[in-house]
């Protein structure tokens, strides 16, 4: 949390003061600032949504500029098209500004009567996000794939910011699409916790005021200590004696504005320009070529009897993480199922490939393959809003392995942790665990923990971790990434390519939650042999460090 000097507060008082008079600028200047917005509407459930853009000054459109997709508040509701303008598009439409930060800056307005999310805005509990974000943020997501459909975006700084019940929305939408942004500016919002790991990763930087009676600060204090717990620092700036107007320091000249345009997918490896995600990053153009729906009935089907082991796998896998339980078997592949295939090396675009229709098809060039396919395939389906995902390919047959390692200490591992955390190495493409020691387990459990790790191709040594990891109880993940020759030809003399990753320490079902919050969390670099926390590495799809190329 930023503390403020009285300096800083006299200059928020200042500001606010200048807010108070911009709010009557505004109503005079309201024309001048329509005129530089476009007009236009989508559809939803039969619905129109109006949003204005505004493009780039001409000066600055002979290259990409960024997009800033905004949500109002709630005063701003209707159907004018032009109540939405208020805050931030009239601030980023003054001269200097649009001199100085050029961009894209999309404002879809809500209706009266309806929410970018349907939650309590004055509770200061939250509520389960709904698995399927609500009519009028879906207008935003589908008026954000029409302008990075029609315009020269620059997708590496798509940035989201909302203020009030538009916070509420950024946070929401932020979890929903994280690969989507470089960085979100939420102002007096609150969200889910729940799902807070999704934006591992996604630069963030929130505003609130201590003293606001709508919102509670609490809303916002939640989701920056919840991130915290997976080792991520959040810039907070929670200013005192600032009601529910946090949005006008929050947009003013010594605001976030300045921090929102920096960020850039280029410099984090996030989204499209991920270094190590195993599937290429969601775009939604690549979506609309077809959706993937798991429906009433859907099975895993195998179309030989060598694709058979890797189906029986996913649906396992699937079951045990709370998922449908599939059929497996043979037959006539229908909409909505997963399909495993074992194809000719030789012919085989990608060792392992995965694409979208109206199935989920994964084809390998070897079982060994399929297994890892068989994990890619558990990671579209526990992660993507809707059982949706992208296609892609990988350049391994084989993941290059990687050890996790959980410190001893005094934790007391039960057979059923065991077993999940052999699932969970599995999905992140890990191949041996160490530091569990079988033989203090009943003959039944270990036989049981055996078969587990034998089903899921996953080692589980029986010798004890060395003194350093027995007296650390934390779980160490280390991954080592194999040269190529055209890496090695690239540069010279490569570093070697070792990394550690850490858990928080804690109780095994703490562990646990701490991996299945980070697995879907945004991937991030891991260069240079350096130890950082688990969360910031993990690609959002899971396992890390295998190289994926885009179709």
């Amino acid at each position: 949390m930023r503390v403020l000097s009285s300096s800083g507060w006299f200059r928020i008082l200042l500001s606010g003061v200048a807010g108070a008079l911009l709010t009557g600028a505004l109503a005079a200047q309201s024309d001048a600032v329509v005129e530089l917005f476009t007009a236009d509407k989508v559809t939803i459930d039969g619905r129109s949504y109006p949003y204005r853009l505004m493009l780039p000054p001409p000066a600055a459109r002979h290259e990409p500029q960024p997009l800033v997709v905004f949500l109002h508040g709630a005063g701003e509701r209707g159907d004018d098209n032009r109540r939405q303008l208020t805050w931030l598009p009239a601030v980023m439409a003054r001269p200097n500004n649009r001199e100085r930060l050029p961009c894209h800056l999309l404002a879809v307005q809500c209706p009266k009567g309806e929410r970018w999310t349907e939650v309590p805005w004055g509770d200061t509990a939250s509520k389960p996000m709904a698995a399927r974000p609500g009519p009028a943020l879906r207008a935003v997501m589908a008026a954000t794939d029409e302008v990075l459909g029609r315009h020269r975006v620059d997708r590496a700084r798509v940035y989201l910011t909302g203020l009030s019940m538009g916070g509420y929305g950024s946070w929401e939408l932020a979890a929903r699409e994280p690969d989507l942004f470089a960085a979100v500016l939420p102002v007096c919002g609150g969200g889910d916790e729940r799902v807070v790991g999704r934006l591992v990763g996604l630069p963030l930087q929130v505003w609130h005021g201590a003293d606001d009676k709508t919102v509670p600060p609490a809303r916002s204090r939640t989701m920056v200590e919840t991130l915290a717990g997976f080792g991520v620092p959040v810039d907070y700036r929670e200013l005192a004696g600032v009601r529910h107007d946090s949005w006008k320091p929050a947009y003013g000249e010594t605001g976030g504005l300045a921090w929102l345009f920096t960020q850039d997918q280029r410099q984090q490896q996030r989204g499209a320009f991920s270094a190590f995600a195993v599937l290429p990053a969601a775009r939604r153009e690549q979506r609309r070529d077809g959706e993937f729906a798991l429906r009433s009935g859907a099975r895993v089907r195998a179309a030989d009897s060598a694709a058979l082991p890797a189906a029986r796998l996913l649906a396992h896998a699937l079951a045990s993480v709370g998922g449908p339980e599939l059929p497996t078997g043979h037959g006539q592949a229908r909409g909505g199922d997963v399909v495993f295939e074992l194809v000719d090396a030789a012919s085989a675009s990608a060792p392992i490939e995965l694409e979208l229709g109206e199935r989920l098809e994964v084809r390998a060039v070897s079982a060994v393959a399929l297994r890892h396919g068989a994990a890619l395939a558990l990671q579209v389906l526990r992660t993507w809003p809707d059982w949706r995902c992208p296609r892609g390919r990988l350049e391994f047959d084989q993941p290059p392995g990687g050890r996790v390692v959980v410190g001893a200490g005094s934790l007391a591992w039960s057979g059923a942790q065991a077993m999940q955390l052999v699932r969970l190495v599995w999905e992140f493409g890990g191949n041996e665990i160490r530091g569990i020691d079988l033989q203090g387990f009943e003959l039944a459990t270990r036989g049981a923990v055996e078969a587990e790790a034998l089903r899921y191709g996953v080692t589980v040594a029986s010798q004890p971790a060395t003194a350093r990891e027995s007296a650390d109880p934390a779980v160490v993940i280390a991954l080592e990434r194999p040269f190529d020759l055209q890496q090695i030809l690239a540069r010279p003399c490569p570093k070697p390519s070792f990394f550690e990753l850490r858990a928080p320490p804690g109780t095994p079902d703490r562990i646990l939650r701490s991996l299945h919050g980070a697995l879907p969390a945004a991937a991030e670099r891991a260069r240079g042999g350096r130890a950082l926390p688990l969360g910031l590495v993990l690609s959002r799809l899971g396992a890390l460090l295998r190289r994926s190329v885009l179709r």
